[in-house]
């Protein structure tokens, strides 16, 4: 994960950088972006160009529906010509070697040539769903991970704002060409984190990257990537699998030690209530649990609250009493 600390001058991005810069005088260029790129993953932030995917298969829809028609047509004409005597054309329906055969002069039938169109503009049509089909599942970039891609574009140890023109629209934070929605990520890292993960990611370390500047100063940067600070992925889901652990095992034993203590049934059910809703809130938050694993879990968490109360007999010990758990 890189992180980029932008609250001072150097970090901002500044939308009208690009146009007013002569790019010929940068030191970016593509090469040294597809370079930045390609050795962190978050950062390879394209457009999908929606628009023009949308219209292209509008497009081959129409030409398809022209050519059904145009086929329809043929095969009406043909059926009408074997009505008047040609025997052949009475085949076509009927006999595929006979509409695919060879003309005298080479040529196919007429309707067979409608047909290979057809199938080749079909294959175009079904490979452009289906290419549309990928590119809708990707995710739109993290405002964490975007910012960082504008943060190093600016910078002069960066992109140095070599993008002028339509060709930084994609990365400009008020673009009036590009809409938001329409850049994605490439990489999967941040669709595999749940919540708290992301949050670490994306909060905890851009408030260290601020508040433990020095130390980060301190450290050996690689210039080529302009101050940015990475943050390996496997030491914040590390950390964050960590915690995840502990509440996992404090909870139950929690949950029990509380009810121990309680005497009254109505806040002991109150108890497992509010319990009950606290765990099923962690795993969501601390795990990527599919909604009816969550069902699942808090329904059995809820059980063995209720099989302990059964157990002590709806009364929690008093000093001098021994409780019979049998």
């Amino acid at each position: 994960m890189v992180d980029a600390d932008m609250t001072g001058q150097d970090g901002q991005s500044n939308s009208g950088s690009n146009s007013e810069l002569d790019y010929r005088a940068s030191m970016g260029n593509y090469h040294k972006l597809s370079t930045f790129m390609g050795s962190f993953s978050e950062m390879n932030i394209v457009r999908r160009f929606g628009t023009l995917q949308a219209q292209n298969i509008l497009y081959l829809q129409a030409e398809l529906a022209h050519l059904e028609d145009q086929l329809e047509q043929i095969r009406e004409e043909d059926r009408e010509s074997g009505e008047s005597g040609d025997s052949e054309k009475t085949l076509y329906p009927r006999c595929w070697r006979t509409l695919s055969q060879q003309l005298e002069d080479g040529d196919h039938t007429e309707q067979y040539e409608k047909v290979l169109e057809i199938r080749a503009k079909l294959k175009e049509y079904n490979e452009a769903l289906a290419q549309y089909a990928d590119i809708c599942k990707l995710h739109n970039p993290t405002k964490h991970d975007l910012n960082a891609l504008r943060y190093w574009l600016v910078r002069p140890e960066g992109g140095d704002c070599f993008l002028s023109g339509l060709e930084a629209e994609p990365y400009l934070p008020d673009s009036k060409v590009v809409p938001p929605n329409d850049l994605v990520t490439l990489s999967s890292e941040h669709r595999e984190r749940d919540l708290f993960s992301a949050f670490l990611a994306d909060n905890v370390t851009t408030w260290m990257q601020r508040s433990f500047r020095w130390w980060t100063k301190s450290k050996n940067i690689d210039p080529e990537t302009a101050g940015l600070q990475h943050y390996k992925d496997s030491k914040i889901n590390a950390i964050a699998h960590f915690i995840g652990t502990f509440i996992a095992s404090m909870l139950p034993a929690a949950s029990i030690f509380v009810l121990y203590y309680v005497n009254s049934m109505i806040d002991r059910l109150c108890i497992i209530l509010a319990l009950s809703a606290l765990f099923s809130f962690s795993l969501a938050i601390f795990t990527k649990a599919k909604r009816v694993e969550i069902f699942a879990a808090t329904a059995a968490f809820a059980s063995v609250q209720v099989v302990f109360i059964g157990t002590t007999g709806g009364q929690s010990p008093t000093p001098g009493i021994t409780m019979n758990l049998t």
